[in-house]
């Protein structure tokens, strides 16, 4: 899972940062996981950037965060902010087109709520079956729900 925060204030004024990649870890320094990210991106920071977050379009982004007009947003030379600008254009300039995408945003969620649903039912099924046949608990638990 990768969350990444854009945020509009120094999270930390004592470790002031423009963008900074943090981890979950213990006491003793042992990470949680590789697979769990959590980025922050401080807008009011983007003079302090390093070169390579100049380079690599993150400033662009900050760029186009904070900017105060569509205008000012497509004087960025940047490709994936021209696309976003180009998507939201869509977006705001056509109801029906947003309509479409908050109704298809809304029917993937749906279908996955009623995959959970039935998954968590087909799981609550196998245990009882198998508690029911005589297997104890624990091991009904551990086999049904992983």
């Amino acid at each position: 899972m990768i969350l990444i925060a854009i945020m509009d204030y120094t999270l930390f004024p004592e470790h002031r940062r423009f963008f900074t990649r943090y981890v979950l870890q213990d006491e003793e320094g042992y990470r949680f996981s590789d697979k769990l990210q959590f980025y922050v991106m401080d807008l009011t920071a983007k003079e302090e950037a390093e070169e390579e977050e100049k380079t690599n379009g993150l400033v662009d982004w900050a760029e186009a965060f904070t900017a105060k007009s569509w205008e000012k947003v497509g004087q960025i030379d940047n490709p994936g902010v021209k696309e976003a600008q180009k998507t939201m254009e869509v977006i705001m300039s056509e109801p029906t087109q947003r309509q479409l995408i908050i109704d298809r945003r809304t029917a993937l969620l749906d279908r996955q709520a009623e995959l959970d649903d039935a998954k968590r039912k087909g799981q609550q099924e196998a245990y009882e079956r198998m508690v029911a046949s005589g297997m104890s608990e624990s091991q009904a638990r551990a086999l049904a729900f992983g």
